[in-house]
């Protein structure tokens, strides 16, 4: 019974640290690299514009790819999206699509985890 107990701490142990530092490594992303994406262009369902107005997590970086979790709000609604981001030959982030991952008012294609909303 002993040797039962030590193996679920472990696991919930693995898993919470496992979670922790995917969390930490999502907020060390965006602390570095959050303003760049900012100021890139994209283009959604709203149109052409800029993650300007909206909170934003970094979730993948590297140095041809990158996930960008943004949350829009407004009175009506509240809508989170998953854009994605690829490096042109000329060394600069362009836009590639975007999922709808959460909505308020009704369904979406994905879910986000461990990050929520």
């Amino acid at each position: 019974m002993k040797k039962i107990k030590i193996s679920v701490l472990i696991i919930i142990s693995a898993f919470v640290l496992f979670w922790i530092s995917s969390i930490a490594m999502c907020e060390y992303n965006t602390y570095k690299y959050g303003e760049i994406f900012r100021n890139t262009k994209i283009h959604d369902i709203g149109g052409e514009g800029y993650l300007d107005d909206c909170n934003i997590k970094v979730l993948k970086y590297n140095n041809d790819y990158a996930e960008v979790y943004a949350v829009f709000a407004n009175d009506l609604n509240e809508v989170g999206l998953l854009y994605y981001f690829i490096k042109n030959d000329d060394g600069n982030w362009i836009f590639d699509y975007y999922d709808a991952v959460y909505s308020k008012t009704g369904n979406a294609d994905g879910f986000i985890w461990p990050y929520g909303r």
